[in-house]
């Protein structure tokens, strides 16, 4: 088996797709192989693999960060998260940035979705950042947001806060998904929710 073979994501097979519902907390479990790989080669096998989850941009950021001494896990979970539900649910996905004025093509996608106030708000009315990802469709029937934890972390209560105002002003769900370490292969399943 090739080094980039091994390395790949599996896709879910449809008894592991319980997928993200509104108002649940979905784990996700990581075989802890792959944290093991991030960032190189991982992020650059998995930006070859799927160029319409992670972009150059959130390649090329992930790469600066990690190698500036931020710390080796940078995005890990979140991109995790992304491909798995690009998987589990079918939909497109925005990680991270997807408000800031330096990746335009990210931000017409939320005003494609949200329109121009619902962009507005992000950027203006809430504490710090947007949830870490944006999911749509491409018929623009449906989207929502997730927040990525990795293992031990916990929502802030600024996070909560923000949650809750996405949910009243723009209409839309933000789902909570725990990134966990596994030494096995199981991937999804709901979970009660701890937050």
């Amino acid at each position: 088996m090739s080094r980039a073979r091994a390395l790949a994501l599996p896709a879910p097979t449809p008894s592991q797709q319980s997928g993200p519902v509104a108002g649940r907390h979905v784990k996700l479990y990581c075989p802890r192989l792959l944290r093991k790989r991030w960032p190189l080669p991982l992020a650059t096998i998995w930006h070859a693999a799927y160029p319409r989850v992670l972009s150059k941009e959130d390649l090329r950021y992930t790469l600066h960060f990690t190698q500036s001494g931020s710390g080796n896990n940078y995005h890990f979970v979140e991109w995790f998260a992304a491909i798995h539900l690009f998987h589990l649910t079918g939909m497109n996905v925005l990680v991270k940035r997807y408000t800031f004025s330096d990746h335009l093509w990210k931000r017409q996608v939320i005003r494609d979705r949200l329109g121009e106030d619902g962009l507005a708000f992000l950027v203006n009315k809430l504490e710090g950042q947007p949830p870490d990802l944006f999911l749509y469709t491409s018929d623009r029937s449906d989207c929502y947001f997730a927040e990525v934890k990795g293992q031990g972390d916990r929502l802030r209560p600024s996070q909560k806060r923000n949650h809750a105002l996405i949910e009243k002003h723009l209409g839309r769900r933000v789902d909570v998904i725990e990134v966990r370490y596994d030494s096995g292969t199981r991937f999804s399943r709901p979970a009660r929710s701890r937050w």
